[in-house]
């Protein structure tokens, strides 16, 4: 009957949008919950691995002034009043980080960390230090202090450009599985709403639906 046809298109129409909302909302909400996930993964990454960066340059560089140091005098005599000294930090040249420095038996020669002169490296610092090597023979024991990370300017700055480019790609990201979610969607529908316009026909009094 007519009515019933009516009945039914109506029942298609409701279910149509149900479907529709559900779907896009579905994968808005999975678009959305990745973003924001592979964003706050890549930005963390991004700022520990810059640091660690950071910090393994400057050790590379003490550890090859202190191996000059060690070969033109000859020991690690005044290393501290000498060598530390010379490092000024500026604009271009980071500081060095903090560092206790200790021959090849572990006895410590300089210290602006936890140790004295003439204290003996703890096991853990003693294996987690960087050996410092001249000719195959280990002539000191390297150890950094870890410190919070206080970045330059630029460093800073570099930091936040990047983690604004991770934000834009997620908000794109967020967008894409919005648009991606209406296109599916409709895919899928796409039965519902030829059955709907058939039943429409019917009630309109076109028999010749199948």
């Amino acid at each position: 009957k007519p009515s019933t046809a009516l009945a039914i298109a109506s029942k298609g129409n409701e279910m149509l949008r149900s479907i529709s909302s559900k779907l896009i909302i579905a994968f808005l909400s999975i678009g959305v919950v990745s973003a924001a996930v592979l964003f706050i993964t890549a930005r963390w990454n991004t700022r520990q691995e810059f640091i660690n960066f950071l910090t393994d340059q400057n050790k590379t560089n003490v550890i090859t002034q202190l191996t000059e140091y060690y070969l033109v005098n000859g020991s690690w005599v005044e290393v501290g009043t000498v060598f530390v000294q010379q490092q000024q930090p500026d604009y271009e040249h980071r500081p060095p980080q903090p560092f206790t420095l200790a021959d090849a038996n572990g006895i410590v020669v300089f210290s602006n960390d936890k140790y004295k002169p003439g204290d003996k490296l703890s096991e853990s610092d003693y294996e987690a230090g960087t050996p410092i090597s001249e000719d195959g023979q280990v002539i000191g024991i390297y150890v950094p202090l870890r410190m919070p990370f206080e970045g330059k300017p630029r460093e800073l700055e570099f930091i936040e450009r990047t983690n604004l480019t991770l934000l834009y790609g997620a908000l794109i990201g967020a967008v894409l599985a919005l648009v991606l979610g209406i296109i599916i969607s409709r895919t899928l529908t796409r039965p519902i709403r030829e059955l709907t316009r058939a039943t429409h026909a019917i009630s309109e009094g076109d028999l010749s639906q199948q």
